[in-house]
């Protein structure tokens, strides 16, 4: 047991879902992982499915890349499994969003392949919550090459269906503790609900229009799917209430269908509305 290591808990337990079974892990020294289902049972490590071992053999490499990145932002021009140059422009970066604890969100932003001046930007959220918002899943640029696992590099392929053909994303780690978003301090992990949920997007939002001014202009719009079609309209009312009292950055947030509808899926009302 992990516990037992003697290291410190570098970070808390948190609830996962995985094949039926409801449990927590925890992070002990140098990532080292520990994880139970809900009856106390150790989960052995050698019953990890291939898809996982897949999906950690890209992420790994990954993170040691974008590991020196946690400065405000940088362009990433080749990403680990991809062959040559990107045939889109990526910028990833950190957001502080709370500086009691430093937190920290990070984010990938797509810009539109388009007209970018001019076209949408939408901040695009994966479900879970806690389900990182990687450029190969949904909406994003990037996708995998289907092929049977060989033990080398997973390989990536470009996504002509992405949305950043006519739309520049920005796709957030959020909550803290999100993919590569974090916190300093051990207590930016607790008490993670809806409402910190959805201010320290706003406060994110704030800070990136405040740091991307030549967006602030475009169409925004807020979109999510599974728990983030909870947040979606959550965030968009902060942001709504802050251009009636006209603080600055003055977001060009617009309403659309799109939102309401990933408000009410299948998902959020059978999970979230008991």
């Amino acid at each position: 047991d992990g516990r037992d290591s003697g290291l410190p808990i570098a970070r808390p337990p948190n609830a996962f879902f995985d094949t039926g079974n409801l449990g927590y892990y925890c992070t002990f020294g140098a990532e080292l992982y520990k994880v139970h289902d809900r009856r106390g049972k150790e989960k052995p490590l050698d019953t990890m499915d291939k898809a996982s071992l897949v999906l950690l053999s890209l992420v790994v490499p990954l993170v040691l890349l974008l590991l020196p990145l946690s400065r405000p932002a940088s362009v990433v021009t080749h990403l680990p499994g991809f062959h040559g140059r990107l045939p889109f422009r990526l910028e990833t970066g950190y957001v502080g969003v709370d500086e009691e604890t430093g937190a920290e969100l990070f984010y990938y932003f797509v810009e539109s392949e388009r007209s970018p001046d001019t076209d949408p930007v939408i901040l695009w959220m994966t479900g879970g919550p806690f389900c990182s918002g990687m450029v190969f899943f949904e909406v994003g640029p990037m996708k995998f090459v289907l092929a049977p696992y060989n033990g080398s590099l997973p390989q990536l392929a470009y996504n002509p269906y992405s949305w950043s053909k006519t739309t520049s994303i920005i796709l957030l780690d959020s909550p803290v503790g999100t993919g590569f978003s974090y916190a300093r301090d051990v207590e930016g992990y607790h008490d993670i609900g809806d409402f910190s949920f959805s201010m320290h997007v706003l406060i994110f939002l704030n800070k990136w229009f405040t740091d991307h001014p030549h967006y602030q202009s475009n169409p925004f719009f807020v979109g999510g799917s599974s728990y983030a079609g909870k947040m979606s309209p959550i965030i968009a009312q902060h942001i709504s209430q802050e251009i009636e009292l006209g603080k600055q950055p003055k977001i060009n947030l617009k309403a659309s269908k799109f939102t309401r509808l990933q408000a009410t899926n299948w998902f959020h009302l059978i999970n979230y509305n008991k």
